[in-house]
């Protein structure tokens, strides 16, 4: 692994999920289930663990997190140097599409790169890259969170492209100038909006998309808020009922 600063060092939750919490994950066991079900591998490679995101925006459940065993800071970056890893996001794409018979968004606010300036971000709640893979049930969801982004966040600059390779790691290195990013792919179709600064919120991905699917979720008020303990124990088991990878 890379050497990146203190978020490596026994910080990263991605690198140490046990480092979580307790209070994030101990209302499974209140539900019956097993006290860490958000660490459930859904699909593994050699580069990357896919896993449920702790609260899923999808009602269904199918709401992954796709995150490298390396720790850097950005899809961008990572793809760049390793082919390895360009495959294995797309292998993981068209798996994911196979087995739930849907399209998945693939969105991730990437890092930038410390040559730029840019340590520990300063709004990122994981500075670890990793990409959220939200099923599209047939939405248009490149042209939702684009009118998202515009109207609830103020973000007027962003780059479209409505013929991108399906593999979003190809696109990602493409477009990656060093400094944070969005972007959302969903088939042949993408979205860019660059984050000089390191300025757009946490979970900025996770409260546009879970408006579109109903309440707003928030994982980090699992500890105070019994509705998101709920949201995170009944989805992720919807998706393990209908999990056969």
């Amino acid at each position: 692994m890379s050497n990146r600063g203190k978020s490596e060092i026994g910080g990263c939750l991605f690198c140490h999920p046990e480092n979580l919490p307790e209070e994030y994950t101990r209302h499974f066991p209140d539900y019956g289930l097993p006290s860490r079900l958000d660490l459930m591998p859904v699909i593994e490679t050699e580069t990357l663990l896919v896993k449920p995101d702790l609260v899923p925006v999808h009602p269904g459940g199918l709401h992954f997190l796709m995150i490298p065993k390396d720790h850097k800071l950005a899809y961008g970056e990572a793809a760049n140097g390793s082919l390895q890893l360009v495959h294995d996001v797309g292998w993981i794409m068209r798996r994911l599409e196979q087995e739930f018979g849907t399209k998945f968004l693939y969105a991730e606010h990437g890092g930038g790169l410390p040559e730029l300036g840019y340590e520990e971000s300063k709004v990122q709640s994981v500075y670890h890259l990793h990409a959220h893979l939200v099923s599209a049930d047939g939405f248009d969801l490149i042209r939702y969170m684009e009118d998202a982004l515009r109207v609830n966040e103020g973000i007027l600059e962003m780059t479209g492209n409505v013929d991108s390779d399906e593999n979003p790691a190809t696109e990602v290195a493409q477009f990656y100038t060093g400094h944070p990013y969005l972007y959302f792919q969903l088939g042949r179709r993408g979205l860019w909006v660059e984050d000089n600064g390191d300025i757009y919120p946490s979970q900025i991905t996770q409260r546009n998309l879970s408006r579109f699917y109903g309440p707003e979720v928030d994982w980090k008020t699992i500890p105070q808020n019994s509705q998101m303990a709920r949201f995170s124990a009944q989805r992720i088991m919807s998706l393990v009922s209908r999990c056969r990878i």
